[in-house]
């Protein structure tokens, strides 16, 4: 294959393959109310994302409204909020039990840190135990473990800074306990342990600032970890809408038949490529239309169209991409030179894809 047509049928599929992995990685919810934790990169659902939508580390299940987060040691928690810009996650045990999981956690395999942890050492006190002569001879509080306690035992955690010598005649040692916290002086709870969530953070990948810019975080492939920051272009819906799927298939089909056009030249050229010249040969200069980035796109002018409904006209009242009418309230972007006009969004994913007008083919100036 001679290296225009190599180059041409790399970039038609990878066009594709680029447009087609936007549509499978659109934000998720387990709790399709308002409510709803959104999940979206660098976090992705099993069993609903492919594996490039989201970030080694950050996989997510559903569990039936509820969506849960499986750390190192098979500790299975519950997201209670995202922060996408401040790229952190609030985190509860499922069991109402956190202390218990936090014992046996470790974070050094996981993308995921505290900013400050407390050391604890626990202690399992059976029967009778005076609190208070422990709290005079000492001058750090014991703290009970509401949830790992029982009617015939209680379980205290102390600082393990301190001297513990009362305790470990008393009561049987259980283990250390590194314990997530916000400050680093000591959390600002009352009673932090009993507290029904923890927060933990995350460094990579970086998506914070374009989280706070109003854009989206993706992945720049399938086969990278690389990230960049673009426009939200894909509504965050859990399912593919009819004009979504027309979408696709306005933006897709064209990559395919070009990709096929393609091949079918290579094969013929394969085919005479040993056969004597019948006539000097021609040169053709094969040359594609990238897409256009977004800043260029924003700059395009847009209008909406207002309750008169003057501005559907009766030779122009449909968008040729998702074949659907013009509405009272619809934004409309119209493309300089050629002065053809489609709904916003939709003539957006067309030209980052393909590049030309969908009407008349002629590049946007």
């Amino acid at each position: 294959m001679n290296l225009p047509k190599l180059l041409l049928t790399l970039i038609s599929f990878s066009s594709f393959i680029s447009c087609v992995f936007t549509l499978k990685c659109k934000d998720h919810k387990c709790d399709s109310t308002r409510l709803g934790t959104i999940i979206q990169y660098p976090f992705r659902v099993i069993d609903h994302h492919p594996i490039p939508c989201g970030y080694p580390g950050f996989n997510v299940q559903c569990n039936g409204t509820t969506t849960k987060l499986e750390l190192p040691n098979s500790i299975i928690l519950e997201i209670e909020n995202i922060h996408y810009k401040d790229q952190k996650i609030e985190l509860s045990d499922p069991n109402g039990c956190l202390p218990s999981k936090i014992m046996s956690l470790n974070l050094s395999n996981s993308p995921l840190y505290a900013m400050y942890y407390q050391e604890y050492a626990v202690f399992n006190c059976s029967g009778y135990f005076d609190t208070g002569e422990y709290n005079q001879s000492m001058a750090h509080e014991l703290k009970k473990v509401d949830c790992l306690s029982d009617f015939s035992y209680t379980v205290y955690a102390v600082n393990s800074h301190w001297s513990v010598s009362l305790l470990s005649s008393s009561c049987r040692w259980v283990g250390n306990m590194s314990y997530p916290d916000e400050n680093p002086l000591g959390s600002f709870v009352l009673d932090p342990l009993n507290y029904p969530y923890i927060t933990l953070h995350w460094d990579n990948p970086r998506c914070g600032p374009c989280a706070k810019l109003g854009r989206r975080c993706r992945v720049k492939s399938d086969f990278a970890h690389e990230v960049e920051c673009t426009s939200r272009l894909i509504p965050m819906t859990n399912d593919l809408t009819e004009r979504d799927i027309t979408l696709s298939l306005v933006i897709v089909v064209p990559v395919f038949i070009t990709l096929a056009l393609c091949l079918i030249g290579w094969f013929r050229f394969e085919k005479h490529r040993n056969e004597p010249p019948m006539a000097p040969s021609i040169t053709m200069n094969y040359t594609t239309t990238t897409g256009i980035n977004q800043t260029t796109l924003d700059s395009y002018p847009m209008f909406v169209i207002g309750e008169s409904g003057r501005l559907i006209l009766s030779d122009d009242n449909t968008c040729l991409i998702c074949l659907a009418e013009y509405k009272i309230n619809d934004v409309l972007k119209i493309l300089p030179h050629c002065l053809h006009r489609f709904h916003a969004v939709c003539v957006d994913q067309w030209l980052i894809c393909n590049g030309t007008c969908p009407t008349c083919r002629i590049v946007p100036s």
